[in-house]
């Protein structure tokens, strides 16, 4: 079944729009494309898709799949940085491309970030343990990212070095900031508090559902000079 799922969208600074998320179509319509052919199993799978639209919205810059072969692939966060290259997030295979490591093989998971040039070519493409879920970049091109991920994540200067447990399973937040060229974590911490055993009351619709069934709790942020509480 063809079908498409748009998850994020940016704009840069000449106007052009850039949408990501990920797609099941065989014929989606490519561009000077990365991929120019679906990576996925055609019966049961999905990949990723970045395009990029003028200004106008009247023709397609470039427009990409963005997958592993064989696998599920899909881009949950984008970013533009001022110079046009677009930055995205998401989770994908083992067979997902990649032109650079971080880490040992152990440190290595489903996420990844990957960079592309204003026309479409591969810049690079980094994989990171858990599933990427948002993206931002600053004015030197270094990549932020949040991740929903494990205790098997490598922290590097982290203000929250511990992933809290709860029943021997683990699984909080994490920021972490990438080096322009992506190959080196700048920094990384966990942000979260240890989940509290409450299973009666029903979720709303603020409420993550990793936050279920328990209830997480935030550590206190350090205190200012001359601040009070």
């Amino acid at each position: 079944m063809d079908s498409e799922t748009a998850y994020a969208i940016a704009v840069d600074f000449a106007g052009n729009v850039y949408i990501a998320g990920r797609t099941q179509s065989t014929d989606f319509p490519t561009v000077n494309a990365y991929q120019s052919r679906p990576q996925f199993n055609v019966s049961k799978g999905v990949d990723g898709f970045l395009a990029k639209l003028n200004p106008a919205g009247s023709a397609l810059v470039y427009s990409t799949y963005l997958g592993g072969r064989d696998g599920n692939s899909e881009i949950r966060g984008i970013a533009v940085d001022a110079m046009g290259n677009a930055y995205v997030g998401g989770r994908g295979p083992s067979q997902f491309p990649t032109t650079l490591v971080i880490g040992p093989p152990s440190t290595r998971g489903p996420g990844f970030v990957t960079k592309f040039n204003p026309a479409g070519g591969l810049v690079y493409s980094t994989r990171l343990p858990g599933s990427i879920l948002k993206i931002a970049v600053d004015g030197a091109g270094q990549a932020h990212v949040i991740v929903d991920a494990g205790p098997d994540f490598p922290i590097v200067n982290g203000w929250q070095t511990t992933c809290h447990s709860t029943g021997g399973y683990c699984s909080e937040g994490v920021l972490a900031k990438l080096s322009a060229s992506g190959t080196q974590i700048v920094y990384s911490t966990f942000l979260g508090g240890p989940v509290l055993p409450t299973t009666t009351a029903a979720p709303t619709r603020a409420e993550s559902p990793s936050m279920r069934p328990g209830t997480r709790t935030w550590p206190a942020p350090p205190a200012l000079p001359n601040s009070r509480r």
